[in-house]
């Protein structure tokens, strides 16, 4: 199960990549992430796998906060 709470991620450069995104995925469930240029979909796959940490919010693999 993946939580994504209340998440934002603004890059040292001035990008805001992600502000306030809220998403729940099931165990099981089958998610396409899509959409234009910038818009923050490798972004949101970093934070989901824990390659980088959002600067407000909490993204939880499992119950795990990967920020932590």
């Amino acid at each position: 199960m993946i939580t994504i709470k209340d998440v934002s991620k603004t890059y040292e450069s001035g990008t805001h990549a992600l502000h306030h995104i809220s998403l729940h995925i099931s165990r099981g469930e089958f998610v396409f992430i899509v959409g234009p240029s910038g818009a923050g979909k490798s972004t949101l796959l970093k934070l989901m796998g824990g390659e980088i940490v959002p600067d407000e919010g909490e993204a939880c693999l499992n119950g795990l906060n990967m920020a932590r």
